[in-house]
């Protein structure tokens, strides 16, 4: 089911409304802890490792935003397959009979976001160890290993997108054990299930394409420290709906994973699944 740009647009604001007020109820919580830490230190006379601590962590609120993080609207790149191996190229002459390859990520972190809270795109970085710097690197390589276990790739050319599974940053600016498991598992529920089924759905409907792969490189995901925090937050705000304690520690690649299999049966998908990038170099070694 593909949904109109209103219905999309609703959802899209209760996603980023709960973020919002959540962020606002986390930087208060920490403001107060942050005084009475310093009530202490004012006793003590020396700062102790929790209250530097906590100030670190309301600050890294800074690199928070809200909006929605577009996913890649042209190609990240360009490869041919020639039965045997991938290589890059940098333009095809018959673009319109290009097969497309989707790998999926989980939600945008910081660098997906500009200085002033606006979304680039889907694993934007280009640091080692980074989503997008391990992509850039070894995304052939990737591919070839696919290719030998799988069988599942034919000659010609290729396109290759970045698509987020949850398109707000549900890390909330910080590390990704502080929020962003949880979160994630809760926007999903809250919409972002909707959403993600509606955008896999709306790629399809390219009629010139040959072949559609979808690849879920959703991280596995772990326990969130503010888990605590986020549901009792949750419970108060919305009252008709209530995070399973269980749910919430589900690997997050296993849960976008069954809306993926409504789309198994249609002729021209294949789905694969991959290790989230910033892992592959555990492949490649």
């Amino acid at each position: 089911m593909s949904l109109n740009t209103i219905e999309s647009t609703n959802i899209e604001s209760v996603l980023s409304r709960f973020l919002t007020s959540f962020v606002g109820a986390e930087k208060e919580n920490f403001s107060k802890e942050i005084v009475a830490l310093d009530k202490s230190h004012k006793t003590k006379g020396v700062k102790e490792p929790k209250e530097l601590a906590e100030r670190k962590k309301l600050k890294a609120f800074k690199r928070f935003s809200s909006k929605r993080c577009p996913d890649d609207k042209k190609p990240r790149l360009l490869v041919t397959f020639d039965g045997t191996k991938f290589s890059k190229v940098k333009s095809s002459p018959e673009s319109k009979q290009n097969k497309k390859i989707f790998f999926i990520l989980e939600s945008p972190h910081k660098d997906e976001y500009d200085s002033t809270g606006n979304g680039i795109r889907p694993a934007n970085g280009t640091s080692s160890g980074s989503a997008g710097g391990n992509f850039n690197k070894s995304i052939l390589d990737v591919l070839d290993l696919f290719n030998l276990n799988k069988k599942c790739f034919s000659n010609g050319t290729y396109e290759i997108y970045i698509l987020n599974a949850v398109s707000f940053q549900t890390s909330l600016g910080h590390t990704t054990d502080e929020y962003r498991t949880v979160l994630f598992r809760l926007l999903w529920d809250l919409g972002g299930k909707v959403l993600f089924e509606s955008k896999i759905q709306s790629k399809l409907e390219d009629s010139n394409c040959e072949s559609f792969y979808f690849i879920n490189a959703c991280t596995i995901g772990g326990p969130s420290k503010k888990r605590e925090r986020i549901v009792d937050f949750q419970i108060k705000n919305e009252k008709d709906y209530c995070l399973d304690p269980l749910e919430s520690t589900t690997p997050l690649s296993e849960v976008i994973q069954p809306t993926l299999d409504k789309f198994n049966a249609e002729p021209k998908v294949t789905l694969l699944n991959s290790y989230h990038p910033s892992r592959w170099k555990e492949l490649i070694k």
